[in-house]
């Protein structure tokens, strides 16, 4: 499952429950190769990937770094 259109991608990780999302988004749960689901959550008007859940890594919340891009420049 890409979801960068790279080989790979930056995210941060946090605590689930420390972030608040907010705002539409949609999202596709699929079982990667080792057995344990990736929930990647999307924006339905662009499509681009801004968080996802991990059953391998139980109460985080991973979120795209480049959502905490400075879009003023």
């Amino acid at each position: 499952q890409i979801k960068s259109g790279s080989a790979y991608t930056y995210a941060a990780l946090f605590a689930a429950d420390a972030v608040t999302i907010s705002g539409a988004h949609n999202g596709y749960r699929y079982t990667g190769q080792s057995g344990r689901w990736i929930e990647n959550r999307f924006c339905p008007a662009c499509g681009v990937a801004m968080f996802f859940y991990s059953e391998g890594l139980p109460g985080t919340i991973g979120i795209a770094a480049g959502c905490f891009a400075d879009d003023a420049g």
